[in-house]
């Protein structure tokens, strides 16, 4: 009976101990962070663009009335912007924090836009 109860009782242990973690649970922002693979104006830097300046972009399109114009409205004048001025202003470390009375993008899609930027600007 002793033997039935402690071989019971280890199998028990044995299971418990067989536990893996997994790292989209522990870590669900890195899972969402892909900065291995190919970064893309299409499919990466255009939606970050949209999803932080607006689809219509009001602060970077030709009809913007600032003196400080960027165009980030499309990938040819996205691609002329002076990356490190475009980096300065995204780390909040430049005269120009953007996004402009928002919070600094994550840690993540600085990653992106740095990686895009130094890949050659793909389309």
């Amino acid at each position: 009976m002793k033997k039935t109860i402690f071989l019971i009782f280890s199998t028990f242990l044995l299971v418990q101990s067989c536990y893996y973690d997994n790292a989209s649970e522990l870590f669900p922002q890195a899972s969402l962070c892909d900065t291995i693979g190919v970064v893309s104006f299409t499919n990466d830097i255009q939606p970050l663009v949209n999803g932080y300046c607006g689809a219509q972009n009001s602060c970077h399109n030709t009809a913007s009335s600032s003196n400080n114009y960027v165009g980030l409205s499309d990938y040819n004048s996205m691609s002329l912007v002076d990356s490190t001025a475009l980096i300065e202003s995204i780390e909040h470390t430049g005269s120009f924090p953007m996004p402009k009375n928002g919070g600094k993008l994550s840690d993540c899609r600085i990653n992106l836009i740095k990686k895009w930027l130094r890949t050659g600007k793909p389309q």
